[in-house]
């Protein structure tokens, strides 16, 4: 499915400048020879000193974001999108980001995305090459879905929700606000994964997770509380 984004430019910062960010702006860059136009103006970061970053740059941190939305060279909307793998980090950054006004907040689907019937998708969520999410699927803002996840039907992903690489999800299942799931990780059909839960690379979910725990191996077992 293409992306719904039009052909006008749209002026765009990636919040995190991290290997996750450089991989978000190389999917913007490669979204430029398609059907959209996103103009990458550069990372924000607070941890990292303004200079050149991958195929873009990085603005500096809050401080240089409030003054380009201050910009009247801008004259137009400016989004941003989220690349940061820790989604507490994640949602607190959204908050201040917010808090500045004027920037919103916009959603990236690589055109190699396959989204198929009745899905819908939150504000600022980002969904890699190769991810697939089928039908009757309902997916929340600031949520990461990566690079060949499989989201299956009638599944409901919170919230700041992280799916890592090669992850399959099974049909009618409910992940909660802020869980992780690791590379590979299988989750079985029906299954509940409580909120800001961590689920270890390579598991297989067969039983609800609940809130707050970290679970890891195949069958996943609980091995901590986070």
């Amino acid at each position: 499915m293409k992306s719904k984004l039009s052909k006008r430019k749209i002026d765009v910062v990636i919040i995190g400048a991290g290997g996750h960010g450089r991989e978000v702006a190389a999917y913007i860059e490669d979204m430029k020879q398609n059907d959209v136009f996103l103009n990458l103006l550069g990372f924000i970061d607070e941890n990292k000193k303004a200079g050149s970053c991958g195929v873009s740059k990085i603005l500096g941190g809050l401080e240089a974001l409030r003054k380009e939305i201050s910009n009247p060279k801008q004259g137009k909307s400016l989004y941003y999108i989220t690349a940061l793998g820790d989604a507490k980090v994640r949602k607190k950054i959204v908050e201040k980001v917010e808090g500045l006004g004027k920037i919103l907040p916009i959603t990236i689907s690589h055109q190699s995305t396959r989204i198929f019937h009745d899905v819908k998708i939150g504000k600022g969520t980002c969904l890699a090459p190769g991810s697939i999410v089928t039908t009757h699927v309902r997916i929340g803002r600031h949520v990461i879905v990566n690079i060949k996840a499989t989201i299956s039907h009638d599944c409901v992903l919170k919230d700041y929700v992280t799916v890592s690489p090669g992850v399959t999800i099974c049909g009618n299942v409910k992940i909660g606000e802020g869980a992780f799931i690791g590379a590979g990780a299988t989750i079985k059909e029906g299954v509940s994964i409580g909120k800001w839960s961590v689920i270890g690379a390579g598991a297989m979910v067969i039983n609800n997770i609940p809130d707050g725990v970290t679970a890891v191996g195949v069958p996943a077992r609980i091995i901590k509380e986070n």
